[in-house]
Protein backbone atom coordinates (compact mmCIF):
# COMPACT_ATOMS: atom_id res chain seq x y z
CA UNK A 1 0.00 0.00 0.00
CA UNK A 2 1.38 3.43 -0.93
CA UNK A 3 0.32 6.68 0.69
CA UNK A 4 -0.31 9.64 -1.59
CA UNK A 5 2.04 12.61 -1.18
CA UNK A 6 0.33 15.01 1.21
CA UNK A 7 1.73 16.67 4.36
CA UNK A 8 1.86 14.19 7.23
CA UNK A 9 -0.57 16.37 9.18
CA UNK A 10 -2.93 18.69 7.33
CA UNK A 11 -3.39 22.17 8.81
CA UNK A 12 -6.94 22.77 10.14
CA UNK A 13 -7.79 25.26 7.41
CA UNK A 14 -7.28 22.56 4.76
CA UNK A 15 -9.27 19.78 6.42
CA UNK A 16 -12.32 18.83 4.34
CA UNK A 17 -11.27 20.99 1.39
CA UNK A 18 -10.25 19.98 -2.09
CA UNK A 19 -6.57 20.54 -2.80
CA UNK A 20 -5.28 21.22 -6.30
CA UNK A 21 -2.73 18.58 -7.30
CA UNK A 22 -0.44 18.54 -10.33
CA UNK A 23 -0.33 14.86 -11.41
CA UNK A 24 3.14 15.36 -12.91
CA UNK A 25 4.52 16.19 -9.47
CA UNK A 26 2.97 13.23 -7.65
CA UNK A 27 5.58 10.87 -6.29
CA UNK A 28 5.82 8.19 -3.62
CA UNK A 29 7.03 9.50 -0.28
CA UNK A 30 6.04 6.65 2.03
CA UNK A 31 5.39 2.91 1.76
CA UNK A 32 3.57 0.97 4.46
CA UNK A 33 3.30 -2.82 4.36
CA UNK A 34 1.08 -5.44 5.94
CA UNK A 35 1.33 -9.22 6.05
CA UNK A 36 -1.96 -9.76 4.18
CA UNK A 37 -3.57 -8.24 1.05
CA UNK A 38 -5.45 -5.01 1.80
CA UNK A 39 -9.00 -4.36 0.58
CA UNK A 40 -9.60 -0.70 1.48
CA UNK A 41 -7.60 2.32 2.58
CA UNK A 42 -8.50 5.72 4.09
CA UNK A 43 -6.88 8.67 5.82
CA UNK A 44 -8.57 9.65 9.07
CA UNK A 45 -9.99 13.22 9.16
CA UNK A 46 -7.17 14.51 11.38
CA UNK A 47 -4.51 13.51 8.85
CA UNK A 48 -2.52 11.72 11.59
CA UNK A 49 -3.28 8.15 10.52
CA UNK A 50 -3.93 5.95 7.54
CA UNK A 51 -6.23 2.94 8.00
CA UNK A 52 -6.58 -0.19 5.88
CA UNK A 53 -8.73 -3.30 5.98
CA UNK A 54 -7.16 -6.69 5.31
CA UNK A 55 -8.02 -10.18 4.19
CA UNK A 56 -6.63 -11.42 7.51
CA UNK A 57 -9.83 -10.06 9.19
CA UNK A 58 -7.91 -7.14 10.68
CA UNK A 59 -8.18 -3.38 10.56
CA UNK A 60 -4.72 -1.80 10.51
CA UNK A 61 -3.69 1.73 11.53
CA UNK A 62 -0.38 3.42 10.74
CA UNK A 63 0.79 6.66 12.31
CA UNK A 64 2.12 8.85 9.50
CA UNK A 65 4.59 10.61 11.78
CA UNK A 66 6.53 7.53 12.88
CA UNK A 67 5.07 4.60 10.84
CA UNK A 68 3.87 2.89 14.04
CA UNK A 69 1.50 0.06 13.14
CA UNK A 70 -1.49 -0.90 15.29
CA UNK A 71 -3.75 -3.88 14.58
CA UNK A 72 -7.50 -3.80 15.35
CA UNK A 73 -8.92 -7.30 15.91
CA UNK A 74 -12.66 -7.91 15.86
CA UNK A 75 -13.91 -8.93 12.41
CA UNK A 76 -14.33 -12.57 11.40
CA UNK A 77 -13.77 -12.12 7.68
CA UNK A 78 -12.27 -9.65 5.17
CA UNK A 79 -12.52 -6.00 6.20
CA UNK A 80 -14.01 -4.39 3.12
CA UNK A 81 -15.09 -0.83 3.90
CA UNK A 82 -14.16 2.08 6.20
CA UNK A 83 -15.73 5.41 7.14
CA UNK A 84 -15.00 8.07 9.75
CA UNK A 85 -17.15 10.24 11.97
CA UNK A 86 -16.70 13.85 10.77
CA UNK A 87 -16.42 15.35 14.27
CA UNK A 88 -15.49 12.57 16.70
CA UNK A 89 -12.49 10.17 16.72
CA UNK A 90 -14.50 7.13 15.63
CA UNK A 91 -13.91 4.81 12.68
CA UNK A 92 -16.56 2.43 11.34
CA UNK A 93 -15.60 -0.79 9.54
CA UNK A 94 -17.68 -3.28 7.60
CA UNK A 95 -16.66 -6.81 6.74
CA UNK A 96 -17.66 -9.87 4.83
CA UNK A 97 -18.83 -11.26 8.16
CA UNK A 98 -21.82 -8.91 7.79
CA UNK A 99 -20.83 -6.94 10.88
CA UNK A 100 -20.48 -3.21 11.46
CA UNK A 101 -17.89 -2.30 14.08
CA UNK A 102 -17.38 1.04 15.85
CA UNK A 103 -13.76 1.75 16.91
CA UNK A 104 -11.86 4.54 18.69
CA UNK A 105 -9.52 6.08 16.12
CA UNK A 106 -6.54 6.78 18.37
CA UNK A 107 -6.62 4.14 21.13
CA UNK A 108 -3.31 2.47 22.00
CA UNK A 109 -4.99 -0.93 22.44
CA UNK A 110 -8.15 -0.58 20.33
CA UNK A 111 -11.21 -2.70 20.94
CA UNK A 112 -14.62 -2.38 19.27
CA UNK A 113 -16.87 0.08 21.06
CA UNK A 114 -19.86 -1.58 19.41
CA UNK A 115 -20.33 -4.62 17.14
CA UNK A 116 -23.55 -4.87 15.14
CA UNK A 117 -24.71 -7.91 13.11
CA UNK A 118 -25.80 -5.57 10.33
CA UNK A 119 -26.40 -7.80 7.28
CA UNK A 120 -27.11 -11.41 6.38
CA UNK A 121 -24.04 -12.08 4.24
CA UNK A 122 -21.36 -9.67 3.08
CA UNK A 123 -21.46 -6.06 4.22
CA UNK A 124 -20.31 -4.21 1.12
CA UNK A 125 -20.00 -0.53 2.09
CA UNK A 126 -20.18 1.95 4.97
CA UNK A 127 -20.91 5.70 4.79
CA UNK A 128 -21.38 8.36 7.49
CA UNK A 129 -23.76 11.31 7.15
CA UNK A 130 -22.24 14.82 6.98
CA UNK A 131 -23.61 15.71 10.43
CA UNK A 132 -22.21 12.49 11.92
CA UNK A 133 -25.56 11.32 13.28
CA UNK A 134 -26.09 8.38 10.91
CA UNK A 135 -24.05 5.57 9.41
CA UNK A 136 -25.40 3.68 6.40
CA UNK A 137 -24.51 0.15 5.33
CA UNK A 138 -25.46 -2.17 2.47
CA UNK A 139 -24.91 -5.79 1.62
CA UNK A 140 -25.64 -9.05 -0.13
CA UNK A 141 -29.06 -9.33 1.52
CA UNK A 142 -30.32 -6.66 -0.95
CA UNK A 143 -30.81 -4.20 1.92
CA UNK A 144 -29.64 -0.73 2.87
CA UNK A 145 -29.68 0.00 6.59
CA UNK A 146 -29.24 3.25 8.50
CA UNK A 147 -27.91 3.24 12.05
CA UNK A 148 -27.62 5.80 14.82
CA UNK A 149 -24.00 6.63 15.58
CA UNK A 150 -25.04 7.58 19.12
CA UNK A 151 -26.38 4.20 20.24
CA UNK A 152 -25.98 1.82 17.28
CA UNK A 153 -29.72 1.28 16.83
CA UNK A 154 -31.18 0.70 13.37
CA UNK A 155 -33.29 3.75 12.50
CA UNK A 156 -34.26 2.76 8.97
CA UNK A 157 -34.24 -0.36 6.77
CA UNK A 158 -34.50 0.51 3.09
CA UNK A 159 -36.06 -2.14 0.85
CA UNK A 160 -36.18 -1.92 -2.93
CA UNK A 161 -33.02 -3.32 -4.50
CA UNK A 162 -33.50 -6.70 -6.17
CA UNK A 163 -29.87 -7.84 -5.96
CA UNK A 164 -26.68 -7.33 -3.96
CA UNK A 165 -26.22 -3.69 -2.93
CA UNK A 166 -22.60 -2.70 -3.49
CA UNK A 167 -22.40 0.90 -2.35
CA UNK A 168 -23.92 3.73 -0.32
CA UNK A 169 -23.04 7.43 -0.21
CA UNK A 170 -24.36 10.53 1.49
CA UNK A 171 -24.87 13.75 -0.45
CA UNK A 172 -23.19 16.77 1.23
CA UNK A 173 -26.70 17.94 2.24
CA UNK A 174 -27.53 14.60 3.85
CA UNK A 175 -29.52 12.69 1.22
CA UNK A 176 -28.62 9.00 0.84
CA UNK A 177 -28.05 7.08 -2.38
CA UNK A 178 -27.32 3.40 -2.92
CA UNK A 179 -26.25 1.36 -5.93
CA UNK A 180 -26.35 -2.32 -6.79
CA UNK A 181 -24.98 -5.16 -8.89
CA UNK A 182 -27.31 -4.35 -11.80
CA UNK A 183 -26.25 -0.68 -11.95
CA UNK A 184 -29.43 0.67 -10.38
CA UNK A 185 -28.84 3.79 -8.26
CA UNK A 186 -31.56 4.78 -5.81
CA UNK A 187 -32.03 8.06 -3.97
CA UNK A 188 -33.88 7.63 -0.66
CA UNK A 189 -36.09 9.79 1.52
CA UNK A 190 -34.85 8.87 4.97
CA UNK A 191 -37.93 10.36 6.62
CA UNK A 192 -40.25 7.71 5.19
CA UNK A 193 -37.89 5.11 3.70
CA UNK A 194 -39.23 5.59 0.17
CA UNK A 195 -37.32 5.86 -3.11
CA UNK A 196 -37.25 9.44 -4.44
CA UNK A 197 -35.87 8.53 -7.85
CA UNK A 198 -33.62 6.09 -9.69
CA UNK A 199 -30.54 6.77 -11.79
CA UNK A 200 -29.40 4.46 -14.58
CA UNK A 201 -25.83 3.15 -14.29
CA UNK A 202 -26.61 -0.15 -16.01
CA UNK A 203 -23.69 0.38 -18.39
CA UNK A 204 -21.58 -0.83 -15.44
CA UNK A 205 -23.25 -4.25 -15.43
CA UNK A 206 -23.42 -6.95 -18.08
CA UNK A 207 -23.91 -10.67 -18.63
CA UNK A 208 -20.66 -12.48 -19.30
CA UNK A 209 -21.22 -15.47 -21.54
CA UNK A 210 -17.96 -17.22 -20.72
CA UNK A 211 -18.49 -16.75 -16.99
CA UNK A 212 -22.23 -17.50 -17.37
CA UNK A 213 -23.18 -14.86 -14.87
CA UNK A 214 -23.82 -11.14 -14.60
CA UNK A 215 -20.69 -9.22 -13.65
CA UNK A 216 -19.86 -5.64 -12.74
CA UNK A 217 -22.15 -3.36 -10.82
CA UNK A 218 -21.44 -0.03 -9.11
CA UNK A 219 -18.32 -0.93 -7.13
CA UNK A 220 -17.44 2.63 -6.02
CA UNK A 221 -19.51 5.79 -5.75
CA UNK A 222 -18.86 9.32 -4.51
CA UNK A 223 -20.22 12.87 -4.71
CA UNK A 224 -18.09 15.86 -5.59
CA UNK A 225 -17.52 18.41 -2.81
CA UNK A 226 -20.41 20.66 -3.92
CA UNK A 227 -22.83 17.80 -4.42
CA UNK A 228 -23.44 18.64 -8.07
CA UNK A 229 -22.25 15.32 -9.48
CA UNK A 230 -22.32 11.67 -8.49
CA UNK A 231 -19.52 9.50 -9.88
CA UNK A 232 -19.98 5.75 -10.22
CA UNK A 233 -17.29 3.23 -11.13
CA UNK A 234 -17.39 -0.46 -12.06
CA UNK A 235 -15.38 -3.27 -13.60
CA UNK A 236 -17.05 -3.94 -16.98
CA UNK A 237 -16.07 -2.29 -20.29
Amino acid sequence: MTAIPIPLTLPPELMGRSIAVDPKRVRRILELKHTSPLMCCRFDPSGRFVFAGGRDHRLVRWSLSDKKKTVFTGHQSWVWSLAFHPKEPVVYSGGYDGRLLFWPVDADSPKPVRAIPAHDGWLRAVAVSPDGKLVATCGNDNLVKVWSTADGKCVRELIGHTCHVYNVAFHPKGELVSADHLGVVKQWDLANGKVVRELDAKVLSKYDGSFRARIGGVRRMTFDAKGEYLACAGITD
